[in-house]
């Protein structure tokens, strides 16, 4: 809808190329409602109320502001993570290794984490 004629109305025909572009932006931006062409246009505002289009135009923009909301803090951290030379990622995986009972492998994983956090 962002490329080329996102909604053609009909106008009359007195209408120069400015009004015609301008009621075709108008028509995007409000409300519209549809009709079938063997159905008169209805005059009352109820009725025309009744047939609108339930198509809210700014949607795309606000899904693309929550989608840079949510990743720009991950390329944040991303950043900051490799700038402060602690390895998150190594520290959670060493910390999440399954434990095979032996409290030798333990201590031997709390070491290397504490080892890599102290350098």
């Amino acid at each position: 809808s962002y490329v080329g004629e996102p909604i053609q109305c009909w106008v009359p025909a007195h209408f120069t190329d400015g009004w015609e572009e301008y009621v075709e932006n108008y028509c995007f931006v409000e409300n519209t409602y549809w009709v079938k062409m063997e159905n008169d246009l209805p005059n009352s505002v109820a009725e025309r109320q009744k047939l609108q289009l339930s198509y809210y135009q700014w949607v795309p923009f606000v899904l693309l502001l929550q989608a840079v909301m949510f990743i720009l803090p991950h390329i944040l951290w991303r950043m900051l993570n490799w700038l402060s030379g602690i390895q998150v990622r190594a520290i959670i995986t060493m910390a999440s290794t399954p434990d095979d009972g032996s409290t030798g492998v333990s201590i031997q994983t709390v070491n290397m984490i504490a080892r890599h956090l102290k350098a």
